[in-house]
């Protein structure tokens, strides 16, 4: 694994982590795919010093606060890292949660960002993809409360089975 690559992870919190927990889980069962934990990646590609990327972290988990997103039906794509997942509401919050990521983090390289939720990684056939987005329907649609951020050392050109969580931080209610 690279060990120079990093992301901040936002956490899903309460019944809404529990239930896409065990949906990951599930399926991760049935298609042999890898498991990995209920997450919205913030920013990644990230390089430095932990040290310095934990003193970010604290800083990034004050100026965003507790976070209330909307999880969207699930859809599915070709890519790996998003084989099935469940897009997030383009909404303030999770706009202005990136930028402040961005402009504490600068990531590399420039992307788009599509804040979205996985639920399988892999490069399953589109019948299955399909038939398991269906499954889904809208069991996950809704608000979701994210209490944490997590920075985990992890990249897509590393198997999620190598990504190893280096620190949480809680994201407190803005005061």
């Amino acid at each position: 694994m690279n060990k120079g690559k990093y992301a901040f992870w936002l956490v899903p919190s309460g019944e809404a982590y529990n239930l896409l927990k065990e949906t990951i889980r599930h399926y991760s069962e049935m298609y042999s795919t890898p498991l990995f934990e209920p997450h919205i990646t913030l920013i990644s590609s990230l390089q430095g010093s932990v040290p310095g990327l934990r003193q970010k972290a604290s800083q990034l988990a004050r100026t965003i606060g507790r976070l209330e997103l909307r999880l969207e039906k699930p859809a599915h794509s070709t890519s790996y890292f998003r084989c099935v997942f469940l897009n997030v509401a383009r909404e303030p919050a999770i706009i202005r949660a990136r930028a402040a990521a961005s402009d504490l983090l600068p990531a590399s390289p420039h992307t788009e960002y599509e804040p979205h939720l996985s639920l399988i990684y892999g490069n399953l056939p589109a019948v299955d993809r399909e038939r398991i987005v269906a499954e889904i329907g809208d069991t996950h649609c809704g608000p979701v409360t994210v209490k944490q951020m997590s920075l985990y050392q992890a990249s897509s050109d590393s198997t999620p089975d190598t990504w190893e969580q280096i620190c949480s931080c809680c994201l407190h209610d803005e005061q």
